[in-house]
């Protein structure tokens, strides 16, 4: 079972960066316009250009249209020429679609994963820094905040300042410091109402994107949290999550209408209805639940 959701994961993962190379593709020629370099990489990152594969290590230039990839354990951290840090989580492809330091316009696309942003704050007119998954777009208002896009649903968190968090028929919401939204793709009712994010839950997405040492990061999110015992209509990211998968701390939970997911916590069995979705994180007690929506 193990070995099976690996390969869905991996199936997950390459369809991502699929997409985002083959947006870069069809993108205008930017002559290897530098964004910015890699200053981290746990335990190695790739580097797609130009339809090549780079193996990247610290201080290896990233130009307008690569896209960065970490696999399973994976970390890195793109410094933008501007002073903004972009650190990728592991399973994450980020496609930098352009970052003109000057005019401070930068957009990166996300096809799958999740990123911390500590962008530089906007003070040319027109400026804008923006964050696009095909589920919606987080523009920077304030300095600090982290998207993720799993299983079809993209989240926001916001550490300082503000963010305008929009799906991609132009319904809106500002999410201020401390707080958290989220929206689902292709859904009509746009993204949630911006509320209180659990302590708890801005712990695990700050260490789910921090890039220090590996012996520091990876085998705390790496530690199984617990198991499925039952699924029908389930999902693991964006892989089916069949019986004896295993959940690991910062995986993302959702089932469809139709569907139900037991997961196993230690002693504790927790159930999914349908309709659900929700992020868990490993706790000193057992585990934290972050439901975006469902019960």
């Amino acid at each position: 079972m193990k070995i099976r959701a690996s390969i869905a994961r991996a199936v997950v993962c390459l369809l991502a960066i699929l997409f985002l190379v083959s947006a870069a593709i069809a993108a205008p020629d930017t002559q290897e316009q530098r964004a910015g370099e890699l200053s981290r990489v746990i335990p190695s990152v790739t580097l797609l250009r130009g339809g090549q594969s780079i193996a990247a290590d610290a201080k290896t230039p990233v130009h307008w249209q690569d896209v960065v990839n970490t696999l399973a354990g994976g970390r890195a951290r793109v410094s933008l020429d501007d002073g903004s840090t972009v650190n990728l989580g592991s399973d994450s492809n980020l496609r930098v679609v352009k970052h003109d330091a000057g005019a401070q316009q930068t957009v990166l696309t996300m096809g799958l994963g999740k990123i911390r942003i500590q962008a530089q704050k906007l003070s040319k007119p027109g400026g804008k820094f923006e964050v696009r998954t095909p589920a919606g777009v987080a523009g920077v208002i304030g300095t600090d905040f982290y998207v993720s896009y799993e299983g079809d649903a993209m989240s926001v968190v916001v550490f300082e300042g503000r963010v305008k968090f929009c799906d991609l028929a132009g319904a809106c919401v500002e999410v201020g410091a401390g707080e958290m939204s989220s929206v689902q793709k292709g859904d009509s009712k746009g993204p949630t109402t911006p509320a209180p994010a659990p302590a708890a839950l801005i712990s695990g997405v700050y260490n789910s994107t921090k890039v220090e040492s590996a012996a520091q990061t990876i085998p705390g999110e790496n530690a199984p949290v617990g198991m499925v015992t039952k699924a029908q209509s389930a999902r693991v990211g964006s892989s089916d999550a069949p019986e004896g998968t295993t959940i690991y701390s910062g995986d993302y939970l959702s089932t469809a209408a139709e569907g139900i997911l037991q997961v196993r916590v230690g002693n504790l069995t927790l159930e999914f209805k349908g309709d659900s979705a929700a992020h868990i994180f490993r706790a000193t007690y057992g585990a934290i639940i972050a439901l975006n929506q469902g019960r």
